[in-house]
């Protein structure tokens, strides 16, 4: 199967953005999420400020006092998260947490930490947690600041893409109509912040393979930042490869070039940034013209994701397992058998060599090597590699087990044809409850 990569487009301002995919490992959240939160609030401090005094009867001086060591300890724990530095990061948002909670007059505190928590549930994939931490924001910023508020519609929109990430889509959109609304009446439709939710709506209408509504919502975004960031800006780069996405996603591949293209265009005006944002361009080129069964041209593109990934990211980047894996296939339908195999082998090898292995992404390679070896009709080999696959297969969550459904089916079958016929039905059995995800191009053996 192609495997999607996870989203380089960036962190919008205020919310967390939509990754592309649930292929999150790649990156859900950028540096950019906090720094930028900070530069917006000092954009925004005079309209909050009014609100936030309206509940600390205690005179400037000592509420500075009193938050103090709350500041601090945010700040350190966004410091951390920026640094990667995940569990420190929940260590000091935990005590900024308790600190805040032992002081009444520092409730708006407590909503404020319990919203950019968020940030690190996402990370880890806690979207439980993160429900929880942020409808009791969400209940503080309505009680103390109001409905119509920038901050409260802040928080429904993480709200929002946190009940996209555990399924209650409905919902979601809701939100984000909700935060849309309220950032529209303070701020202006054609504000930074409304871009924000209107880009986070258009990519669930995007996942469900809503293709025009996504699209025509993709380009008012593209319109905002080119209104008010300029032609040659990062964001720009990013909203056409959201529309290059998007049309991926509903197989308009040429289409899907046509923005890409337009994406590294925009992106060779980028001086400090470029590189990192060529990178899925890059990838879903290679995606793009491989569906087409332009294979050099995927090949190519494949080439360049891996070596700028690994130029950008690091040689143990979860995305260069990715890159492999597309390259193998390529060379795959291209009849080169043991070029494919040789990088495989090489795609499971540095995926077993980094420091915390994808389970996921163990899964997929364990597979993609064990159908190639069943295609080619070498079983002991094929079985080998899916015995390895569902090792960590049946760890898991649902709806990873989902995307790589096809597993128990092509295990089951290759059990059949060696005469296993028991364990294929207990496989079988013990995997009846999956059903099949959209057909994007995943790889059947026949």
């Amino acid at each position: 199967m192609i495997l999607p990569l996870g989203s380089l487009v960036g962190y919008r301002a205020m919310e967390i953005s939509q990754d592309f995919q649930d292929f999150s490992i790649w990156r859900s959240l950028t540096a950019g999420s906090i720094t930028v939160r900070r530069r917006l609030f000092s954009v925004l401090s005079a309209f909050v400020l009014a609100s936030l005094l309206t509940f600390c009867p205690a005179s400037a001086e000592e509420a500075e006092s009193g938050s103090s060591r709350w500041e601090k300890l945010e700040a350190s724990a966004e410091r951390a998260f920026v640094d990667e530095e995940y569990e420190k990061a929940r260590e000091f948002w935990l005590q900024a947490l308790k600190v805040a909670e032992s002081d009444p007059k520092q409730e708006l505190n407590v909503a404020t930490t319990l919203n950019q928590m968020n940030h690190l549930f996402v990370h880890t994939k806690e979207y439980e947690k993160a429900s929880i931490f942020l409808k009791r924001a969400l209940g503080i910023r309505k009680k103390l600041l109001g409905e119509n508020h920038i901050l409260t519609a802040e928080t429904i929109g993480n709200l929002a893409l946190i009940s996209h990430k555990l399924g209650h889509d409905h919902e979601a959109e809701d939100l984000y109509l909700e935060a849309l609304n309220i950032k529209d009446k303070l701020l202006g439709e054609d504000s930074l912040e409304s871009a924000t939710t209107m880009h986070n709506l258009a990519e669930l209408y995007s996942l469900h393979r809503d293709y025009s509504r996504a699209r025509d919502i993709y380009e008012k975004v593209l319109t905002i930042d080119r209104k008010k960031r300029g032609d040659h800006h990062v964001e720009i780069v990013r909203d056409l490869t959201s529309l290059g996405v998007n049309a991926y996603r509903c197989k308009r591949y040429k289409e899907a070039i046509d923005y890409f293209s337009q994406a590294e265009d925009e992106a060779s005006h980028q001086v400090r940034s470029y590189k990192i944002e060529l990178v899925p361009i890059y990838h879903y080129l290679g995606l793009s013209y491989g569906n087409l069964k332009q294979h050099e041209k995927a090949r190519k593109f494949h080439k360049l994701a891996h070596s700028l990934g690994t130029e950008v990211h690091g040689k143990h980047h979860p995305a260069n397992t990715v890159a492999l894996l597309n390259l193998a296939q390529v060379c795959d339908e291209m009849g080169e058998d043991k070029e494919a195999e040789s990088i495989y082998l090489k795609a499971l090898n540095h995926e077993k060599e980094r420091s915390k292995p994808s389970p996921y992404l163990l899964t997929e390679v364990n597979l993609e090597l064990a159908q190639y070896y069943h295609r080619h009709q070498l079983d002991e080999e094929a079985e080998r590699f899916y015995r390895e696959a569902l090792k960590t297969y049946a760890h898991l969550p649902g709806y990873e087990k989902r995307k790589l459904y096809e597993l128990p089916v092509a295990f089951s079958d290759l059990l059949t044809r060696v005469g296993k016929k028991e364990e294929a039905e207990e496989i079988s059995k013990r995997y009846l409850h999956l059903h099949s995800p959209h057909k994007l191009g995943h790889y059947r053996v026949d």
